[in-house]
């Protein structure tokens, strides 16, 4: 009786040196596909994320900017003032908020010790007063700035007009008169300044300067962008220009957002492809 026999397939040690070779090459490629476009995937993220930033701090910087009623003045991270035409880490100004108001309705004269009056302001062109606004009287110094402490009243005395009872912050300090009564406008103590912040630089937004006495306390500002860039001239962005007799902020920002630092350090995160820079002028509501 014969035997059948069988043979079992199987591999030589070439044949499984070459295919080895060719998963290896093949895994590399699959690799390097994706940690490509694991690469550029970050960095238009962070393209993107940098140009959301520079929007939205230029649109809140040229509107606030626009409703300047005072020319800015520069000044530095400390609050102090910045002589010349800068370049300075922030920029402070008046910022409109309503008017024409009337100040103690039938009166022409305010004491220099008043610490009180009623200011009447018709709704449709002026908001209510409130704690912060500075009373710009018409006709008198820009130095005289009485600054409302609270409100203590409000209350309507015909269509459309109201009578608001306000406090001073301190005594007005300056007599003031006039024949045909006492007007002024209401004005908001404003700065945008850059500030240094846990190893980076961001961009704050003061709504009440006139009040801040320590400019990195959280409660007196808000941040407008945290993606400031960090070369020795990003800290100062703000100067002042004058073209044809009139005065601009000049302003030369440069960000970059930072979300993909990790991913993207010593390949594409560089001022060319992940930085943001723009160079503008913005002229103020008081020189237009």
């Amino acid at each position: 009786m014969k035997r059948g026999t069988s043979q079992r397939g199987g591999f030589t040690l070439v044949e499984l040196l070459i295919g080895s070779t060719i998963g290896i090459l093949v895994s590399v490629g699959v690799f390097a596909f994706i940690d490509t476009g694991s690469m550029l995937t970050a960095r238009n993220l962070s393209v993107n994320l940098t140009s959301n930033s520079m929007r939205t701090a230029l649109d809140r910087l040229e509107n606030t900017i626009q409703q300047a009623a005072t020319n800015p003045r520069l000044m530095d991270t400390a609050g102090a003032a910045v002589t010349g035409n800068g370049p300075a880490a922030g920029v402070r100004f008046d910022r409109f908020v309503g008017g024409p108001v009337v100040v103690n309705p039938g009166s022409t004269t305010l004491a220099s010790s008043a610490t009180s009056f009623t200011i009447r302001y018709a709704q449709a062109s002026s908001p209510a007063p409130s704690a912060g606004d500075i009373i710009r009287l018409d006709g008198t110094a820009l130095t005289l700035r009485p600054r409302i402490a609270s409100v203590t009243s409000n209350t309507a005395v015909s269509a459309g007009m109201r009578d608001a009872a306000v406090t001073l912050t301190a005594a007005l300090g300056t007599t003031v008169t006039s024949t045909t009564g006492l007007r002024a406008g209401l004005v908001r103590d404003v700065a945008f300044v850059v500030m240094p912040s846990g190893g980076g630089r961001e961009l704050r937004q003061f709504h009440d300067m006139a009040g801040t006495t320590n400019l990195n306390d959280a409660s007196r500002f808000s941040v407008v962008t945290d993606q400031i860039a960090m070369e020795a001239g990003d800290a100062t962005p703000f100067s002042r220009t004058t073209i044809a007799a009139r005065e601009f902020v000049s302003l030369s920002l440069r960000l970059r957002a930072n979300n993909f630092d990790r991913r993207l350090l010593g390949r594409q995160a560089d001022q060319f492809n992940t930085f943001a820079r723009v160079d503008v002028f913005m002229c103020p509501k008081s020189n237009p």
